[in-house]
């Protein structure tokens, strides 16, 4: 059948070519100008002139601060003179001046060109090329020969030549931004220099991005993290966010999940927020192109929360993306990588194989849980081939047929020769492969920056049938009209396709070990998980429309078709007016759009859909129509961004001030629905109606007599409204002392009207003292010392309940109600005393560079209080609800962080450096309204004041005694016998508490190996000091068919095992004979084997070292590249997951239990990065 066009584009063609068009009509890339500037400026250092050129021109200077703010100039007079000849005039008396390198300025000292010699001593000529670390080349760098003025700098390509006399010299290399280099000179006639960088000058230039406004890292008081694009650049990733596990300090990743600086909330969303480009991401962060991401800035304190609102009370994740530069050159970039990921092997997994399970089913039969006799007569009742076999064994089949002994042992042999897992891995698990390419191009003129890029990323998954491809277009265009006003348009958008017809990987771990799943000729294994096989061949065989009525994986998967497709829109608008030099106004916007469409055709070639089918003939009539069921979801959403800003930035003598305010309006509308239909063709786009109200209503019935119901058409619309008012001040006085606050307040449309409800203040408040720049701090070997101080209150409040209560619209009775009407319902009530959730957070610290800045790092200690904390609790029935949100409860965390950069050897072309941070995070409940009962704490652990969250609360286990049952350690050390009664009477003293799940140490360490153009880096995250349960179900599990763990082979099974093991017994159905005691089977079974998953037995230490990936990368040196259009060439190789090392003494991954032969694959990536 032809399929359907999937339109989702097609529906935003117009809107795509729009914004497009928008993006990419702003006049494109202009040549280089002169500008002209007008200056009247009086008692104004040299520095403070040229930030006044820069605001003038939007030219970038690079400079050392010290070195300028102290040359005062009395009156400084020029109108509309060209910037060059202004930067001339006023640098020429101090011994300075500039240079170009791509789109900044550089200052440098004026080198003095050597005269020829008038002695007799022999001129000798040197030269040689100045680069950085990565071998790009370094216009402006001065070298001169020391003790004497005479030097060069290098031309625009690094290239230098110098003459002196003597055959001993000392050649010194300096460099705004890098490390000083003196070199001997000896008589050779080449000497290429690589210079590194110096953290402490470039210190200045360091910018933090907060998403409304950015802050120098010298003016910054908060705890803020900068990950710059060169260390993204270095591990290739699909989603931007993987690529801070491990390298920000106070940020844990488990599972894929974020957490800041601990967890502040006991609601589900403890997620930081994701802003991008000034604005929070509403749609996934896999619409993010990660090589278009320039930087990342996490804001971890009370700054977040007080220039982010109630959306950052778990910290702030800031993305900043790349942009032309003014007066680049066309720049054009590609990228990509391939990586394949090792195939999964089951046998890895430490569960009971088809002999050991067939072996727990037998005991199950044995010990009387499911008497054959009884369980035959019931016709909808299904059997595994093993209780098949018993049943044919003796003699109980409804076709009479009966086996000899032998025939049964030879049946049973070969049951336990077989294994699903054989197959499904040759048949349904495949090595995944992850394909992504990116070409981009940058450049700008004087008036014009321009950014694009297009990225395709190609997923294989693991599951034979799932596929993912992804295109990101992004466009990004600033206009500058003049030197008052520019204009910024960009447009992201993401299209995503994906195939979901895959079988679940741990589906076959849930299955009877032996069903495989085609037999030795290659056909379809038929296996009857609804009914008997007796039961489905009597009905097939009943009438001739019935089909087969067998199941098989498989054919199920091979025959799945069920895809959706996302396209996901961003686009932002901003414009810039530079009202004074010091007082600037921004107006932007953004609008965000997504649209999501899945279509799932199940035909009638799919077993589940003709069992369906089959279920639903009765007396003759096909009760639903027959071919395809088409079920289809559409979720749509958009939301729109206002934001205007006004900042001021002055300096002005020995001080500084920078102010910014503004308003934000925001909305965000979700519109989510799914439906079905039956007898769908495919052709006609259309289905057969149904009687939807009886399915809903179960007014009709199977061929059983059981209800036939199903669920229709389904609808949620969710509209809020946001209004924000906010403000920064930040002073500093004499580059020592800073000052600074914010304040904002959060308005929502689900706040309600009361003032105490909906006007929560947020602000936090910081001071820092740098006391390497006083004079008496001076010290040779500190090169940077700052203290800094932050304190401030967030908050966040409940995004569905408050003081008014709330009611939800119900369609009519064809659309999934009991009723021929629509009604509203009360869903939530109103609750006048709910208060926000607060959290006071403060924050010391210390930034540290030593060492002629060989060593740099901080210290930071944090403290956070969260009070009013929401949670939903059990209330009064008689009030019409059964649970209600309410403040309950009050954490705190408490913390250090430690960051040490080290440059542990610098050899001539070889360097090794090294990154790391620790991090240790203390969570203690303060206050927990809520009483909780021994199994209350069993079940979510003990929240009693004092204890961590997550703490682990179990059972003090025994072991077991003479006849395999568990036994329980009581508070008085006495035990007692598995009951139910004595389990439902443990008291909280009875119990033990081992710690809490989330780590309280982790940190992350990184180093490099480089060698001119080679280097190797190993990435790797640890943590340590928290638990985890390694649970292993229960043997009841397996005579149900799931693959249990491997530890039930060891079960007690006869006296004196209790000796051995604490695996506790299979138990009688009836009287034990060994006994004489009445056991009750599979649910005595199922609950002593609770006892035992609840004990200390399973409870493991959750500590680890794992090497996230290893990275070995080649770069040509850029002399090899001159004479053709390649600027730049890389390529890299890695091994992802290389190496784990576990504290738990079995292997097993802490943080992927049960699935760690799903997750912790190796993955074989090379990738290659060019510039042309």
């Amino acid at each position: 059948m032809k399929k359907k066009p999937n339109s989702v584009y097609s529906r935003h063609k117009k809107l795509l070519s729009f914004l497009l068009i928008l993006c990419m009509s702003i006049p494109s890339l202009a040549g280089m100008q002169i500008e002209k500037v007008n200056l009247e400026m009086k008692s104004v250092s040299i520095q403070d002139i040229i930030e006044e050129i820069g605001n003038q021109t939007g030219i970038g200077f690079l400079y050392k601060g010290e070195e300028l703010k102290d040359h005062m100039v009395n009156e400084v007079s020029f109108e509309d003179k060209e910037w060059e000849e202004v930067l001339t005039e006023i640098l020429d008396p101090i011994g300075k001046t500039f240079k170009f390198e791509k789109d900044l300025i550089l200052i440098i000292d004026k080198p003095e060109e050597c005269v020829e010699t008038k002695t007799n001593q022999k001129r000798r000529k040197v030269k040689g090329t100045v680069t950085d670390v990565d071998g790009n080349e370094l216009p402006g760098v001065s070298v001169t020969v020391k003790g004497t003025t005479r030097g060069v700098s290098t031309d625009i390509n690094g290239n230098y030549t110098l003459y002196m006399e003597g055959d001993k010299n000392t050649l010194i290399f300096s460099f705004v931004g890098m490390l000083g280099l003196e070199i001997e000179y000896t008589g050779q006639s080449l000497q290429n220099v690589t210079l590194t960088d110096d953290h402490e000058q470039m210190a200045e230039v360091i910018v933090y991005a907060t998403g409304l406004t950015k802050i120098s890292k010298e003016r910054a008081t908060g705890a803020f993290v900068k990950i710059d694009s060169k260390q993204l650049e270095q591990r290739p990733v699909t989603n931007i966010l993987e690529k801070l596990e491990g390298t920000v300090a106070g940020l844990n990743s488990t599972n894929g999940k974020l957490s800041i600086r601990g967890v502040g909330t006991f609601t589900k969303d403890t997620q930081p927020l994701i802003v991008v480009d000034g604005f929070a991401l509403t749609t996934d962060a896999s619409t993010i192109n990660p090589e278009d991401v320039e930087s990342i800035t996490v804001l971890k304190d009370a700054a977040a929360a007080s220039i982010w609102g109630t959306k950052a009370s778990n910290g702030v994740i800031v993305i900043t993306t790349k942009r032309g530069k003014i007066g680049d050159k066309l720049k054009v970039s590609f990228s990509a990588y391939v990586g394949v990921t090792e195939k999964i092997d089951y046998n890895e997994v430490d569960v009971l194989n088809s002999s050991e399970q067939i072996d727990l089913q037998l005991e199950s039969h044995d010990k009387g849980w499911w008497p054959l006799e009884t369980r035959v007569d019931y016709k909808t009742f299904p059997f595994s081939l093993v209780e098949e076999a018993l049943i044919y064994k003796n003699g109980l089949a409804p076709n009479g047929n009966k086996w000899t002994q032998q025939q049964y042992d030879t049946y049973i042999e070969e049951l336990r020769g077989r294994d699903i897992l054989d197959q499904w891995s040759e048949y349904l698990i495949r090595k995944k492969v992850n394909q992504s390419y990116n070409l981009s191009l940058s450049g700008g003129g004087e008036k014009n920056q321009v950014y694009a890029s297009l990225n395709f990323t190609d997923t294989k998954s693991a599951q034979v049938g799932v596929n993912d491809d992804r295109m990101i277009l992004n466009i990004q265009n600033i206009y500058k009209f003049n030197d008052k006003i520019s204009f910024e348009a960009g447009t992201n958008i993401s299209i995503q396709n994906k195939d979901n017809n895959g079988a679940g990987i741990t589906t076959p771990l849930k299955e009877w070990g032996y069903e495989d799943l085609l037999d030795e000729n290659g056909n379809y294994r038929k296996f009857y998980n609804t009914y008997s096989r007796w039961t489905s061949n009597d009905r097939e065989a009943s009438d001739f429309d019935i089909m087969p009525y067998y199941s098989n994986m498989l054919e199920e998967q091979r025959a799945s078709d069920n895809t959706n497709q996302e396209i996901a829109i961003r686009a932002r608008f901003a414009l810039n007016y530079q009202i004074l030099p010091e007082l600037n106004f921004n107006s932007s916007f953004q609008y965000q759009q997504r649209k999501y469409a899945s279509d799932n055709y199940r035909t009638m070639d799919r077993p589940s859909q003709r069992i369906k089918l089959n279920d639903a003939y009765v007396d003759g009539v096909w009760q639903l129509p027959l071919g395809t069921e088409y079920r289809y979801a559409k979720k749509s959403g958009y939301s729109w961004d206002i934001r205007n800003t006004l900042t001021y930035d002055k300096a002005f003598g020995k001080h500084a001030i920078n102010v910014f305010a503004g308003t934000d309006l925001r909305k965000a509308y979700t519109d989510n629905m799914s439906d079905k239909t039956y007898g769908y063709d495919e052709e006609v786009g259309a289905g057969v109606p149904v009687n939807e109200g009886s399915l809903v209503a179960r007014q009709l019935d199977k061929w059983t007599g059981s209800s036939l119901s199903d669920s229709f058409y389904s609808r949620v619309i969710n509209d809020i409204r946001e209004f924000s008012i906010y403000a920064n001040i930040g002073y500093e006085y004499d580059n020592r002392y800073l000052v600074t606050g914010s304040y904002r307040i959060d308005q929502k449309n689900l706040f309600g009207s009361d003032p105490d409800f909906r006007y929560k203040p947020l602000w936090s408040t910081g001071i820092a003292w740098k006391i390497s720049n006083e004079e008496f701090m001076n010290v040779s070997w500190i090169n940077r010392l700052v203290v800094r101080a932050t304190y401030g209150l967030g908050g966040n409040a409940s995004s569905t309940h408050g003081p008014y209560a709330q009611a939800r619209l119900y369609s009519p009775l064809q659309y999934s109600t009991q009723y021929s009407y629509e009604y509203a319902r009360i869903t939530i009530p109103a609750n006048e005393k709910l208060k926000w959730e607060e959290t006071s957070t403060i924050n010391l610290a210390v930034d540290f560079a030593i060492f002629n800045n060989r060593i740099s790092g901080s210290l930071e200690y944090y403290q956070k209080e969260s009070t009013d904390l929401l949670g939903s609790v059990a209330i009064d029935p008689s009030t019409g609800f059964s649970y209600a949100t309410v403040n309950y409860a009050s954490i705190d965390n408490k913390g250090i962080e430690l960051v040490l950069n080290a440059k542990l050897l610098q050899k001539g072309d070889f360097t090794w450096t090294l990154g790391g941070n620790l991090s240790y995070n203390k969570n203690r409940i303060l206050d927990y309204r809520v009483s909780q009962s021994a199994i209350d704490m069993l079940e979510d652990g003990d929240k009693s004041v004092g204890m961590p969250l997550g703490n682990i609360a179990t059972v003090n286990y025994a072991g077991l005694d003479a006849y395999g049952n568990t036994m329980i350690y009581k508070a008085d050390g006495t035990t007692t016998q598995y009951d139910v009664d004595a389990y439902e009477d443990i008291e909280k003293e009875d119990l033990l508490r081992h710690g809490p799940t989330v780590a309280p140490w982790y940190g992350g360490l990184t180093t490099t190996l480089a060698y001119k153009g080679f280097d190797l880096t190993m990435n790797a995250s640890f943590k340590y000091g928290h638990v985890f349960r390694a649970t292993i179900a229960s043997s009841q599990n397996a005579a149900y068919g799931t693959r249990v763990n491997r530890a039930w082979a060891n079960r007690w099974q006869q006296a004196g095992d209790e000796m051995a093991t604490r695996i506790p017994k299979m138990s009688y159905n009836g009287i034990n004979p060994e006994n004489g005691l009445y056991e009750n089977g599979n649910s005595q079974t199922s609950l002593e084997a609770m006892i035992y998953n609840s004990s200390q037995d399973v409870v493991l230490d959750a500590g680890y070292f794992r090497v996230r990936d290893i990275i070995l990368g080649y770069s040509m040196p850029k002399q090899y590249l001159k004479t053709g259009l390649l600027k730049s060439l890389r390529i890299t190789g890695q091994v992802s997951n290389p190496f784990l090392w576990t504290a738990n003494g079995k292997d097993y991954d802490p943080e992927n239990y049960g699935l760690e032969a799903f997750t912790n694959l190796k993955t074989y990536t090379i990738g290659l990065r060019a510039t042309f």
